[in-house]
């Protein structure tokens, strides 16, 4: 009797489709967490790493250095695959196709994986000027839509990647179809 290949179970990681955000990279693409993620039963890593000039050096870099894999061969380390993309024209596809979702903390990205259903963890990137995105991030998770991570460190997330698997998040709640025409008749 053949034997069935296992399930796939996956984390997406989106940096940002324009701005990379190199911590949350060297924070992903590090063995103790990949180690972790393996020992939680997830077997691939998608990482959308971004557009920018240098995040496929940094992606390759981190691969090869910091994780001793070779570039022609197949990502796969830990037992986990490691699949990267530059950009997504389909991220909501990546997201479905997920069971787990890491993001930076731009307010497109977390709308696009609580609307999923999906659960969320968010890192804040803390080299921002204003940081606006712990402001966001601290928001949803004071509501319990999501978890996140002050900062890119790799013991932080995965003290949350832990968490998050026994954690009962609240799903965001449908808009309201009459809110623009209520904003609009209030004018």
């Amino acid at each position: 009797m053949p034997q069935s290949q296992p399930q796939s179970k996956t984390v997406f990681v989106t940096t940002g489709a324009t701005v990379t955000f190199p911590g949350l990279l060297r924070t992903v693409l590090n063995q103790q967490f990949i180690k972790t993620l393996k020992d939680l039963g997830y077997n691939k890593l998608k990482v959308q790493y971004g557009k920018e000039k240098d995040a496929l050096d940094l992606f390759q870099s981190l691969i090869v250095h910091t994780l001793g894999l070779q570039l022609n061969e197949v990502l796969h380390t830990d037992g986990v695959l490691i699949e990267g993309i530059p950009f997504s024209n389909d991220v909501q596809q990546e997201i479905i196709n997920s069971e787990l979702v890491i993001s930076h903390s731009g307010t497109g990205s977390i709308l696009d994986s609580l609307r999923l259903k999906k659960k969320l963890i968010v890192v804040v990137n803390d080299a921002l000027m204003d940081n606006h995105q712990l402001e966001i991030a601290q928001e949803f998770e004071n509501g319990g839509y999501l978890l996140k991570c002050d900062k890119p460190d790799v013991d932080a997330l995965i003290d949350i990647l832990k968490e998050i698997q026994t954690t009962q998040l609240t799903e965001l709640p449908l808009p309201k179809e009459d809110t623009l025409k209520t904003i609009l008749e209030s004018l």
